[in-house]
């Protein structure tokens, strides 16, 4: 287990989970923990004051959920007519935007800082979901779902 002296920066409820973004004396950086991996605390009897200039918002920039990755891409997906509606319902990312076809399905698009995120959610709709764009995306989600695939031979 790594031991961190932890300067937190604000707690964040996100992907059913909380997180602390904080800087510690191992990272030069502001980092993002789950709390629920923090396995012990040791108080100090510094009181923490959060700044005032520290914006979550600001550090996820328009990552799918948590991670951006330093590159932004516009993804461009169809959805088949079974799942068009429920997809639809939900507000997933602030750049969403959607529109239904003739025939039912749905086709979204979102601009996404990075794409390992958005291709584990992919994966969770397999055949009811066709990645258009970017390929680099397309060719994740594929390489993913092949590797499942494989598993049940």
């Amino acid at each position: 287990p790594m031991v961190l002296r932890l300067e937190p920066l604000a707690l964040h409820f996100s992907a059913r989970a909380w997180y602390v973004f904080g800087r510690t004396d191992q990272h030069d950086q502001v980092r993002l923990f789950k709390l629920i991996r923090i396995e012990s605390l040791e108080p100090t009897r510094q009181l923490f004051v959060q700044p005032k200039r520290f914006d979550p918002a600001t550090w996820i920039g328009n990552a799918w959920q948590l991670i951006p990755e330093g590159k932004e891409h516009r993804i461009e997906l169809e959805f088949s007519a079974r799942v068009a509606t429920n997809v639809m319902e939900v507000r997933w990312h602030p750049t969403q935007k959607q529109r239904v076809l003739a025939d039912g399905r749905c086709q979204m698009t979102f601009t996404v800082d990075g794409i390992e995120e958005i291709a584990w959610w992919l994966c969770g709709y397999a055949d009811h979901v066709r990645v258009l764009k970017p390929p680099a995306l397309r060719q994740r989600v594929r390489e993913m779902l092949q590797t499942a695939t494989a598993q049940y031979k």
